[in-house]
């Protein structure tokens, strides 16, 4: 029986000093519909900061037309509320955050058909981490990219300050 992954990993990025921004720029072609990013223990130096993803089109990062929404829960204290921006410069995906010691960011993202010419480039992703308060919050949410031309990378940043350490995995889903 030959064996067929689902999901077969491109890339690993690891961030082991202080960097302002993370792109992922290799392996996000027409190879694959779907891409899957894990982000796991992603640490930042700044209080109270929002973390923030862009697209790549022909290796150049774009910073307008963004949509993106997602509903957050808050476990310490059961609050719920539902975020949203239209025709953005970015794709917020949390917001608030708590930099302690012991905070990080982890999570899963879907990247949808990012070579595509006909449609949006769309994502959906859901995010763990501690808002500020050390409170744990949880948002899943999605965004696009409203512009038909191919998405060839990403970039992860926060609103301020910089990400310390991380580990992104960048696949490719069959």
């Amino acid at each position: 029986i030959k064996s067929d992954p689902t999901h077969v990993l491109l890339s690993t990025t690891t961030v082991s000093s202080a960097v302002s921004e993370v792109d992922i720029t290799s392996n996000i072609d027409s190879t694959y519909k779907i891409y899957m990013i894990d982000i796991i223990n992603l640490h930042f130096d700044t209080d109270a900061v929002n973390f923030n993803l862009r697209f790549f089109q022909s290796g150049v990062i774009d910073t307008s037309g963004y949509d993106w929404c997602y509903y957050k829960a808050r476990g310490n204290t059961s609050t719920t509320s539902l975020k949203f921006g239209e025709n953005q410069s970015i794709i917020r995906m949390a917001d608030s955050l708590d930099n302690l010691n012991e905070s990080s960011i982890n999570g899963r993202l879907f990247l949808y058909n990012p070579s595509d010419t006909t449609f949006n480039t769309h994502i959906r992703f859901n995010i763990t981490t501690q808002e500020n308060g050390d409170n744990l919050e949880d948002a899943s949410g999605s965004g696009r990219l409203e512009e038909t031309e191919a998405v060839d990378g990403l970039r992860f940043y926060m609103s301020s300050g910089n990400i310390e350490s991380a580990i992104i995995k960048l696949y490719g889903v069959n």
